[in-house]
């Protein structure tokens, strides 16, 4: 009898103290759980407002840049050539025509003047007579002679300096040296805005043939150092001209210049990649879908893709119906840091 009356003491105690014991446990562990599991969705959600905020407060500041640059390039008959831009994130700025992206050399108007100008009046005939003789008869007297007339018969600096350089190249063949190295400084002394058809200067054209004569060497590090600070872009040829000039350079026949030009090349490469990842871009425009089906886009909604390596961040804008839309290229590298 005792015994079963400590085993119904035992029970009851069971009943009365640990079960409900092990019922709060489970139940406070419920709640933990439970707790842990809300504390995890409010940092879900806080993650995604502040990722939803930061994702529209950088769509709107690239809005805001895009409209800027847009509205800068339809106001300024220059600004389409220039390679530095209202803000220094800006990569690129150009126009869509015709769903085909122009970039900044292929409408430089001074391009098209000098050719123009060299197809003008006696200048051009006498250019013409004289290449005929250096070229075709080898007549390399003649031909300087009919430069040098041709040279009198300029209208402009851009007919003077073509002149000085055919000039030059003829008396170099004649064995006048000294009178062609003069020609060729005074050419590379010209204006950087003086350009052929190409895009290049008359000036880089210069520096290559002093340099191939070895003289010269600390002026045409002056005229390469300008034309990398020239605030326009460069045309591929006009780049890769002034690269062949930076690596010969580098030669050791003057340590001092062969390591300044060691510091240009830099900034040729990178003047180079931007150039080419602009030219790359323009190819595969039509495969980044901005063009919503061939419509205008003035609504400034555009959506915002990435390009190329480094990164950049494609939009296409435009500030007034009529207008040529605006292709808008920012570095995502610059974007984020600032953001």
């Amino acid at each position: 009898m005792a015994s079963s009356g400590h085993r119904r003491q035992v029970l009851l105690f069971l009943i009365a103290i640990i079960l409900p014991c092990v019922v709060l446990v489970v139940l406070g562990l419920r709640m933990v759980g439970q707790e842990r599991e809300l504390r995890e969705k409010r940092l879900a959600d806080e993650r995604r407002s502040v990722a939803n905020r930061l994702r529209q407060e950088l769509s709107t500041r690239l809005d805001r840049l895009a409209f800027q640059e847009a509205a800068a390039l339809d106001a300024g008959t220059a600004y389409h050539s220039r390679a530095e831009y209202g803000d220094p994130s800006v990569a690129l700025v150009a126009h869509l025509v015709d769903g085909a992206v122009v970039l900044a050399w292929e409408r430089d108007e001074r391009a098209a003047r000098f050719r123009r100008l060299l197809e003008r009046g006696e200048f051009a005939e006498l250019v013409r007579r004289g290449e005929r003789a250096e070229l075709i008869s080898h007549q390399t007297e003649e031909a300087v002679d009919l430069y040098g007339e041709a040279l009198a018969a300029t209208q402009g600096l851009p007919q003077t300096a073509y002149a000085r350089l055919l000039r030059a190249r003829a008396l170099m063949v004649a064995g006048r040296r000294r009178e062609a190295l003069r020609d060729y400084r005074s050419v590379l002394g010209s204006s950087l805005d003086i350009i052929d058809e190409h895009g290049v200067p008359l000036a880089l054209y210069a520096a290559t043939r002093l340099l191939e004569a070895e003289t010269a060497r600390a002026a045409i590090v002056e005229r390469v150092e300008a034309t990398l600070g020239e605030s326009r872009w460069l045309s591929p040829p006009a780049l890769y001209l002034l690269r062949d000039l930076v690596e010969d350079l580098q030669s050791p026949v003057d340590s001092t210049i062969g390591e300044i030009a060691g510091n240009l090349r830099a900034s040729v490469s990178e003047h180079v990649a931007r150039t080419e990842q602009a030219i790359a871009l323009a190819a595969d425009f039509h495969r980044l879908g901005l063009e919503a089906g061939g419509q205008q886009m003035h609504n400034m909604d555009a959506r915002w893709v990435p390009y190329g390596t480094p990164a950049w961040l494609i939009g296409l804008t435009g500030t007034a119906p009529g207008e040529a839309d605006v292709v808008v290229a920012v570095s995502a590298d610059s974007v984020f840091r600032a953001s």
